[in-house]
């Protein structure tokens, strides 16, 4: 079977990966900056809402993506071309499906689009159009060749999709920039972005062609083969759904029973949280595919050694990233939009708190994902989506927007973690979880231990703005990695995250 050099694959997408995202981070605060400047802290609210109502119609997806690249990894092993044809051929097919779907549904929805706003909306803007504008902009990019997407990430190609991405998202930005400071017009401003991705997926599909002339849509699959995708599909419906529903559900119940001037504020906040996830996913993303080629290739054991030397990062990564939000979070939002747009500290540390047990969750997810193991946790997303959608309209009434939050971290804590890490312990290593939940207790706590101590080195700080917050941030760098590393680096875990920082033997 044909093995990747998944080090060198590894890196370059990270550094691709950090690339684009620097870039499509910075301009997402510029943006924001310029429409509460320009126009107003309700058009930010739009924008939230109508990008979360969205992303639950992106639905009809079913996870579709995620079962035809993990279908992609043998065949592309084995260098069995015909196979991977048939594969496009259908995916193909089922997202032209897709793309008619939302389109239809979009329309479904339209009517009862203002029934989501709670508070009053800019006079000057018409909901209908903005919404139909956003809808067009979803739709059309199934229905313009992303499907050749699978491609780049099944042989682990994706520093191309960064690439593109960091160029066209540039360009979008610039112009709307421009569009924004110029004319001050919303419509002008979202009539950019179906332009944009029609032209992403024009190069997207060009560029492929040039690389891989030899997967063309062409032939079928075998009964066994389609039947085997159509389950893990099924499997991959409820994960996508909860996925979708979990992260889009809070702008829309904020926006029902709070207004949009709230889902403005929450949002510059998850703004900074999704940018740090963001990085997060870029080195997940960027290891998938050699897992998932790892899983076919290698012996139980050598998986079962990379994760532990991958939870070990994981755990450092974010739990240093979640040091850093716990300190800086309050200050850079100050300097960024001002007193009157924070939120109290106790909703910084429930998101902050949010964000570390969702990102640690990752790394068993990963692992999980790339072995295809949907289906053995297929009920787990409904139980979440209904504890979830039940407390947030519960709690955000009694607690407000803290409840919306609290709602997360319960389905995250205590159905998501436990379910999932059970799972893949049982079926894949065919052990106990107990000794990795004994793991994540005893880190979870170090962490806390070292940000309460860290927070308080950084209110000895007594400067403000750009120099008070460069200091904390100094002290966030350096404090928590000091302290990290005089506790693991004898261990064999942290030697072997030399070797992956190295580029050595990343995979074992």
């Amino acid at each position: 079977m044909k093995r990747y050099n998944r080090a060198q694959n590894a890196k370059r997408n990270i550094f691709f990966g950090v690339l684009n995202r620097i870039i499509t981070q910075i301009l997402p605060f510029c943006i924001r900056t310029v429409i509460i400047n320009e126009l107003g802290e309700q058009y930010l609210g739009v924008s939230g809402l109508f990008t979360s109502v969205l992303q639950v119609l992106n639905l009809s997806e079913l996870g579709f993506g995620n079962a035809m690249v993990y279908s992609m990894y043998r065949p592309i092993a084995e260098e069995d071309t015909d196979r991977i044809c048939a594969l496009l051929n259908l995916y193909k097919k089922v997202y032209r499906i897709i793309g008619i779907a939302i389109f239809v549904f979009g329309f479904i929805v339209l009517p009862f689009i203002p029934k989501l706003v709670k508070a009053g909306y800019p006079e000057e803007i018409n909901l209908y159009i903005i919404y139909v504008v956003y809808l067009f902009n979803t739709a059309i990019s199934y229905l313009l060749y992303a499907y050749k997407g699978s491609l780049l990430s099944a042989h682990q190609r994706n520093d191309i999709e960064n690439i593109i991405s960091l160029i066209m998202c540039a360009f979008q930005y610039g112009i709307q920039i421009i569009i924004l400071v110029i004319y001050k017009n919303y419509y002008l401003y979202i009539i950019i972005m179906p332009a944009v991705t029609i032209i992403t997926n024009l190069v997207r599909s060009k560029i492929v062609d040039r690389k891989y002339p030899e997967y063309i849509c062409r032939g079928k699959l075998e009964k066994n083969i389609l039947v085997d995708i159509m389950k893990r599909v099924s499997a991959l419906f409820g994960h996508q759904l909860a996925y979708t529903l979990i992260n889009s559900a809070d702008n829309i119940v904020i926006s029902a029973f709070l207004g949009l001037a709230m889902v403005a504020m929450y949002n510059n906040y998850y703004l900074v949280l999704s940018a740090i996830i963001s990085f997060v996913s870029i080195i997940i993303s960027s290891i998938t595919a050699g897992i998932g080629n790892s899983m076919v290739v290698e012996t139980v054991e050598k998986n079962k050694k990379d994760l532990k030397k991958f939870s070990l990062f994981m755990h450092w990564l974010v739990g240093w990233c979640s040091i850093c939000l716990f300190c800086l979070y309050q200050p850079f939002i100050q300097l960024w939009m001002g007193k009157t747009m924070l939120l109290p500290i106790d909703t910084v540390i429930f998101l902050v708190f949010y964000f570390y047990i969702s990102e640690i969750r990752r790394i068993i997810n990963t692992f999980k994902n790339a072995a295809g193991m949907w289906w053995v946790d297929k009920f787990k997303p409904y139980v979440v989506v209904l504890a979830d959608i039940v407390l947030d309209i519960v709690l955000v009434q009694i607690i407000g927007v803290n409840g919306v939050i609290i709602a997360s971290i319960i389905s995250v804590l205590f159905i998501y973690i436990p379910w999932e890490t059970n799972v893949f312990f049982k079926f894949y290593f065919k052990e106990s979880a107990v000794p990795y939940y004994w793991e994540m207790l005893k880190r979870c706590i170090l962490f806390l231990v070292i940000g309460f101590f860290t927070f308080i080195i950084c209110n000895i700080v007594q400067c403000e703005g750009v120099l008070g917050l460069l200091q904390r941030s100094c002290i966030c760098v350096i404090v928590p990695n000091i302290v990290l590393l005089a506790i693991y680096f004898r261990t064999s875990e942290f030697k072997g995250l030399l070797d992956l920082l190295k580029g050595r033997k990343i995979y074992g």
